[in-house]
């Protein structure tokens, strides 16, 4: 899934369609399965996904699996309880747009 935006919308149409697309992503990382968030990244395997040492991952197939192994094989089901907050911006320059979301977590 690629997700393009449109060249001219309004400020809060682009709040809108990236609050989606967020929610979209978060969502799918909250299933715990790597593979449902699949859709939303580049699979170029050259591609630096994290990089902060001690931890680089280069490519979707090693930050998948490094993600599921840090992450996921050691939460709960379900035991996150992240969500986007509701001060979610998006700022235009150019061709290019830079969201703003936070997180917030919440006991489940």
């Amino acid at each position: 899934m690629q997700t393009t935006v449109p060249e001219k919308t309004s400020l809060a149409d682009d709040s809108t369609l990236f609050k989606k697309l967020f929610d979209d992503v978060l969502k799918a990382w909250l299933t715990q399965d790597p593979i449902a968030a699949a859709p939303f990244y580049s699979k170029e395997p050259n591609l630096n996904f994290f990089d902060f040492a001690p931890l680089k991952f280069t490519g979707w197939k090693e930050y998948a699996e490094g993600v599921q192994r840090m992450f996921f094989d050691n939460m709960p089901p379900n035991g996150s309880g992240f969500q986007l907050s509701t001060d979610f911006q998006v700022k235009r320059f150019g061709n290019g747009a830079v969201p703003t979301p936070r997180s917030t977590s919440g006991q489940r």
